[in-house]
């Protein structure tokens, strides 16, 4: 028996619905997440940072989220893509020269993630940040809006 026109009507238009939702914040440990991540380039290679900040706070954002990428000089560095940042605020992101070599085509680099919150009282507000490069494992920090800070190698192409 072949399925009738309105249910391959219904069948359809309910998988367009379920693809135009808007994807969900991430969840770990009962905490929802919202997300903020560019991708830049460092000697070739592509490399997405994620900020995730608790969802409770998102609405407190009031200014970019401000991404500090030190590399040894003489490593190519772009931004490759940004994306609008925690309540449209966008994302800026800074390279600055500092210490090491490039060896073998590992490139020391340090991450710095700040977002700028507003709050009536002084808190520190919890934030991951996850540096993820091609096709290497994810690696991921907990720290707070006011300062967190990653040190990795990034293997060039």
């Amino acid at each position: 028996m072949q399925p009738s026109l309105p249910r391959l009507a219904m069948f359809g238009l309910l998988s367009l619905m379920l693809l135009a939702l808007p994807s969900a914040p991430a969840q770990a440990g009962g905490i929802l997440w919202c997300k903020s991540d560019p991708v830049v380039s460092l000697n070739g290679r592509l490399v997405d940072i994620t900020a995730a900040l608790p969802l409770e706070y998102v609405l407190f954002v009031t200014g970019p989220t401000q991404i500090e990428i030190q590399t040894p000089p003489g490593v190519e560095r772009f931004v490759v893509i940004s994306d609008l940042g925690f309540n449209g605020h966008g994302t800026e992101v800074t390279f600055v020269d500092g210490g090491g070599v490039v060896e073998d085509g590992e490139i020391p680099t340090r991450i710095r993630v700040t977002v700028p919150i507003h709050l009536d009282r002084d808190e520190q507000v919890p934030m991951e940040v996850t540096v993820w490069a091609d096709d290497e494992f994810p690696l991921t920090v907990s720290g707070t809006h006011r300062r967190t800070v990653m040190q990795l190698s990034i293997t060039s192409r």
